[in-house]
């Protein structure tokens, strides 16, 4: 019990000055901050901004002003480097858990999470069938469109896949499902009907599907 009521001043005290080193005075750390306050952490970058003037902290830690080593102005570009989950202990309770590690002008450290938007870039992919008309050729009558949107993450493995399917005569239909790229195919993991993109060009795919209404040749657009 004195070993962590000493951690406790230690951390409070010594290691939350701007430019201390975690390992200096404790065997087990990670980025800078003591291990066992971690409860998770992810490894992801994004660019963001912060929503109000943000203190930029050597550690994650809000109950002393030693560890700021700067003040970042409102709608500042940062880049998010990676994310942590704190947790309480025993002898410490921590009022903000969430934190990003983010680079500003050259500087890497800590800020409260929930002050920051994201801004996540996506790569997106419109393809439309073969058995689509073409509305901006004759507008004035309803005409049946079936199109495919592949949209992800930009550095991200899975695809979030969308179809739109419309016929005046019978109406609007919606699916959406996750798919896993595997060499020239991109197949469904989100357990439903069995959908199977085939790229057969950069330009052309070809949608294998029990759901007859979908199923065919997809060109880019």
């Amino acid at each position: 019990m004195i070993k962590l009521f000493t951690f406790l001043i230690l951390f409070l005290t010594q290691a939350v000055s701007a430019r201390v080193n975690c390992n200096e005075n404790y065997s087990d750390c990670f980025k800078n901050i003591p291990s066992k306050i971690i409860e998770s952490y992810s490894e992801k970058e994004y660019q963001g901004k912060n929503l109000v003037n943000l203190k930029l902290r050597s550690m994650p830690i809000v109950s002393t002003e030693k560890n700021v080593m700067a003040v970042i102005n409102k709608n500042s570009d940062l880049k998010i480097v990676s994310f942590f989950k704190l947790k309480d202990t025993d002898e410490l309770s921590l009022p903000i858990k969430r934190w990003y590690l983010v680079e500003h002008n050259n500087q890497l450290g800590f800020v409260a999470a929930k002050f920051v938007n994201k801004i996540i870039e996506y790569e997106i992919l419109r393809f439309r069938s073969d058995d689509s008309k073409n509305w901006l050729d004759d507008r004035n009558n309803n005409h049946v469109y079936i199109d495919i949107k592949l949209q992800r993450e930009k550095g991200e493995q899975i695809w979030k896949v969308i179809l739109y399917y419309y016929d005046p005569a019978v109406g609007y239909k919606e699916i959406q499902y996750e798919g896993l790229k595997y060499d020239s195919k991109l197949i469904n993991i989100s357990n439903q009907d069995n959908f199977i993109i085939e790229f057969l060009t950069e330009d052309k795919l070809f949608l294998f599907s029990n759901v007859k209404i979908f199923k065919g040749v997809y060109n880019k657009y």
